[in-house]
């Protein structure tokens, strides 16, 4: 029977708590180690999740009130530690080799032809009749060495050049299908070659998030694994799905190994996951037979794989035959040529995903690939379709990427149809969301269009979600599980309807399934509800937050509350339109500039008179100064060599974002929503002159403040801002005085430089009038 912690400790086994609570640590991680064993390699769990959850908290509590405990392979500890500056290099302990390819040829006479000249060059080297050899899944990932040590990882490398590589350890540590610790008659040397991959259908998962988040899709497993290995910070490693087998052997100090078979017994004796299946043959013919068994099963196995490996048996033989100088004598990569198909793309159409990234899906003619039949294809975005220039109508030649993603490779261009057109998906959405009808817009650094709508039908669990997050109006009761209910049941189909709901409807709210009902329960019901009705009173950023409205997290949206009343006026903001306006004008101005290449040239031909290009530029330039002015008095608008920059975090981009949204249907139906509710966010930190020409005998004047005065020094920036000036913390060419107490030296030194005026408190005061 299982012992618990508070039966050991009563029992003070040895005299002593520590003891009890050392003995349930040891027992915790023991455990922990066998059920990722069950879950992670042999698919066989016999507890649930909760079941596990429960185990590993139990033993993080133990670690942290109980720091004598510490164990760095403690199975809490494969979440990434801190990141790291770059990777130290590793010598490996034993070359690490490539292995030779042999290909597959399938329009060939005999397709296999290299294979069956690797296996008769064996038999004629070592002089007998047949060669005993196994076959098995060449894997499609990234190769690793792991060193063990008297039983401990002592560190994981990858390749490098065969003699040098990364010390990978930190992020190795994060991959929970691979021990830490072996068990207590394991090998004092055992060094594991193998392959970090990411599995099919985790690699599938991870592109869909990519494609929710607008960020660019990875083009294969291999080059996901290659990228999440090389990672400074295995924090982002842990939250990868990667995965490691076994299939070579390095270093080794342990019991004489003289087949493979010993081999594999060992690794799986010591929990080291291992590549399957592998075939055991004796003949030539049995070993095509295994690699025409690997190839036909292959799209059935969780990881990529481009072919098949051939190795001697014998360790003695291979010791014997030895290598050249970048590969094994007694080893080859056989290689399948990936399975690819043309096919004619019949449509794009366009789906909104749970975040609002519109993902391109082509619709092709049914085509058998891979073991099953392909109909449609992810696109990705816009860049991914221009890139390979794909158009409606197009043969295009298709595979599954890492065997189960269908990816459109490229287009036959000789059979490309003489009407077609490029695609775009702004043309075809007309600019409009596809589940909602509201405008569309693609983010600044990302590849995706995106839905604006706050309210959208399609994003209605991703948005309840956010709105309910910490950082936005905090109803901590109401999370993704829970949207996810609401959105199902009816009852939101949007954030704004939780305001809508009542204590009966969220208490029945069903959890689970038809079978297996949960509750929510009136405790919960009420928490939320009483959450939602602070959430009116929570300040203007954390609505702005709340809004999910592209660009605006938490310092765009601080801004916008220090420069805003409430919500009304940040929707009908002149400084966000002006915003807007400016960068058009400079925009415009830069391409109406008479000194540039196209100008001077159209001047030159005669289809543009310099007077006209100059009153053109001149009328831009005075209405850029006009709408700069005021903005530039006020320093919330700075111009440094004719470039302009903002005294906010409140830039082009965020303006743009924030325009698109409150003129948009969902911004006007959002607003009006929260005017039916009585809601109308207030600003808790907004200055009224911040954005105002200020009144006052100071009016347009700059102040740097230095040296020790009679008061603190935000006595005199209150004292300039009442009088219409501003206080800033570093000296320019524009700024209007010094005030100076004493002290303050190098300020001095520079204003007399720049040719700053130097007041004196004394002087200041007759500048105040006092």
């Amino acid at each position: 029977m299982e012992e618990d912690l508070f039966s050991l400790a009563g029992r003070r086994q040895d005299g002593t708590e520590e003891e009890a609570v050392r003995r349930r640590a040891e027992f915790l991680r023991s455990e922990l180690r066998r059920h990722n064993r069950l879950y992670y390699e042999q698919a066989e769990p016999e507890i649930s999740d909760a079941e596990y959850d429960a185990l590993f908290l139990e033993l993080e509590k133990l670690e942290r009130d109980h720091p004598e405990l510490a164990d760095p392979d403690s199975p809490t500890r494969r979440v990434g530690g801190a990141p790291l500056q770059g990777f130290n290099q590793i010598r490996h302990a034993v070359p690490m080799l490539s292995i030779d390819d042999i290909f597959e040829q399938r329009d060939a006479l005999i397709p296999d032809e290299e294979l069956v000249e690797f296996y008769n060059k064996l038999v004629r080297t070592l002089g007998t009749d047949a060669v005993p050899v196994s076959v098995e899944p060449k894997i499609d990932g990234v190769a690793l060495s792991i060193m063990y040590r008297n039983g401990r990882m002592s560190y994981a490398a990858t390749r490098g050049d065969g003699e040098v590589g990364d010390d990978v350890t930190a992020n190795v540590r994060t991959i929970r299908t691979i021990p830490l610790t072996l068990p207590a008659n394991a090998p004092a040397v055992l060094e594991v070659r193998g392959e970090v991959f990411m599995p099919n259908e985790a690699f599938a998962k991870l592109n869909e998030e990519r494609d929710a988040e607008g960020l660019a899709a990875f083009a294969n497993p291999r080059n996901a694994t290659a990228g999440t290995l090389k990672q400074l910070d295995p924090r982002q490693v842990a939250a990868r799905p990667l995965a490691f087998l076994a299939h070579g052997l390095g270093a080794y100090e342990g019991p004489e190994l003289k087949d493979v078979k010993d081999f594999w017994d060992m690794l799986r004796h010591c929990g080291i996951p291992c590549n399957e299946p592998v075939h055991y043959t004796d003949t030539l013919e049995t070993t095509r037979q295994a690699v025409r068994d690997i190839d036909r099963g292959r799209h059935s196995l969780p990881y990529g794989t481009d072919g098949a490996v051939i190795k001697i048996r014998s360790m003695a033989t291979r010791e014997a035959l030895g290598a050249t100088a970048r590969a094994p004598r007694w080893a080859a990569a056989y290689k399948f040529p990936p399975e690819q198909k043309e096919t004619t793309l019949l449509n794009i159409v366009v789906q909104v995903g749970r975040t609002g990234v519109l993902t391109p899906v082509a619709e092709l003619r049914p085509v058998l690939l891979s073991g099953s039949t392909v109909a449609r294809a992810t696109l990705h975005n816009q860049d991914e379709i221009d890139r390979k220039d794909v158009r409606i109508g197009d043969t295009v030649l298709v595979e599954k990427a890492g065997e189960i993603i269908p990816a459109v490779l490229k287009v036959n261009l000789s059979r490309r149809p003489e009407n077609s057109k490029p695609y775009s998906i702004l043309e075809a959405t007309g600019g409009l969301c596809p589940a909602c009808g509201n405008p569309i817009m693609k983010e600044e650094g990302k590849v995706a269009w995106r839905c604006t709508n706050f309210t959208c039908p399609a994003q209605a669990v991703t948005g309840i979600t956010h709105f309910c997050s910490r950082a936005a109006l905090d109803v901590e009761s109401i999370g993704s599980s829970v949207a996810e209910a609401l959105r199902g049941s009816g009852l939101a189909a949007s954030a704004l309807d939780l305001f809508s709901l009542t204590l009966e409807q969220l208490a029945n709210l069903n959890l689970g399934t038809a079978e297996e009902p949960r509750r929510y329960g009136e405790k919960n019901a009420q928490k939320a509800l009483d959450a939602l009705k602070n959430a009116r009173e929570l300040p203007l950023e954390r609505w702005l937050i709340a809004f999910g409205i592209p660009q605006i997290g938490e310092v765009v949206a601080k801004a916008l509350a220090d420069t805003h009343p409430d919500l009304d006026h940040v929707a009908e903001s002149p400084y966000i339109r002006d915003i807007i306006r400016l960068d058009e004008l400079v925009e415009s101005a830069l391409k109406a500039n008479p000194n540039t290449r196209e100008n001077r040239k159209a001047v030159r031909e005669g289809t543009l008179s310099a007077e006209e290009a100059q009153q053109r530029y001149k009328e831009l330039t005075d209405e850029i100064d006009a709408l700069t002015g005021p903005y530039l008095e006020t320093g919330y608008l700075r111009k440094n060599t004719g470039k302009l920059s903002y005294g906010s975090e409140i830039g082009v981009a965020a303006a743009k974002s924030l325009n698109s949204f409150f003129t948009s249907a969902a911004g006007h139906h959002t607003l009006d929503v929260l005017h039916r509710l009585g809601i109308n966010p207030q600003s808790q930190s907004y200055r009224a002159n911040l954005l105002e020409i200020p009144a006052g005998i100071l009016s347009g004047k700059t102040f740097v403040i230095t040296g020790t005065l009679s008061q603190p020094r935000d006595h005199f920036e209150r004292l300039i801002a009442e009088h219409g000036g501003k206080a800033t913390g570093a000296i320019s060419k524009s700024t209007s005085y010094l005030l100076a107490g004493s002290g303050g030296g190098s300020k001095r030194e520079k204003a007399l430089k720049l040719g700053v005026p130097v007041i004196s408190e004394e002087e200041f005061g007759k500048l105040i009038g006092n």
